[in-house]
């Protein structure tokens, strides 16, 4: 059973993942910290984006951002080794006891329109709700964090999953602290 508390999504999470992908792609030695969130705090309209990052050793990974549109902060976040809805679920899965309506905005990828997304927002109550065709402004916040991220990352190269999960939550919490002290 996976643990609501950790933000990193494990293999034996995901579904139908082919046998070839099981058998070169296994990140349980990845780890995670938690991370504090005040619901109260948190927009009925949240904005999702989903960023891939290289490592030299293990392959790519992924980190799927739910980003506060008013003031670009990072509301909760899953990290892990496939691009798949179920990556989505995991950054939900703070949610879990939240009863109130909250909308959803994503641009029109692909994984944003799967069944297992719409299944996995249906279980939280979540409304679905996409960018106009053509335009990417709906989302602009989403846009800016992953840009910034990869301005910050500049040339560095992660060797390793861990090595990308201890710098991507580094700079996720960096980035949030700055937020609160600024008062936005």
């Amino acid at each position: 059973m996976a643990d609501k508390n950790n933000h990193i999504l494990h293999l034996y999470e995901y579904q139908d993942i082919p046998e070839e992908i099981v058998q070169w792609k296994d990140d349980e030695d990845i780890t995670s910290m938690s991370v504090e969130l005040i619901k109260d705090k948190i927009p009925n309209l949240l904005c999702i984006g989903t960023g891939t990052y290289k490592t030299s050793r293990d392959g790519e990974i992924y980190l799927c951002a739910l980003i506060n549109p008013e003031n670009g902060v990072v509301v909760s976040y899953a990290i892990g080794v496939h691009r798949s809805a179920e990556l989505v679920g995991k950054a939900l899965s703070f949610l879990q006891s939240d009863s109130r309506k909250i909308t959803l905005r994503s641009s029109r990828n692909p994984l944003y329109r799967s069944k297992i997304y719409f299944d996995i927002l249906k279980q939280y109550g979540i409304t679905a709700e996409y960018t106009l065709p053509g335009t990417r402004g709906m989302v602009a916040s989403v846009s800016t964090f992953f840009s910034q991220l990869m301005r910050k990352k500049g040339s560095y190269e992660f060797v390793t999953w861990q090595d990308a999960v201890d710098w991507l939550e580094k700079y996720i919490s960096v980035k949030c602290s700055r937020r609160e002290a600024d008062g936005k």
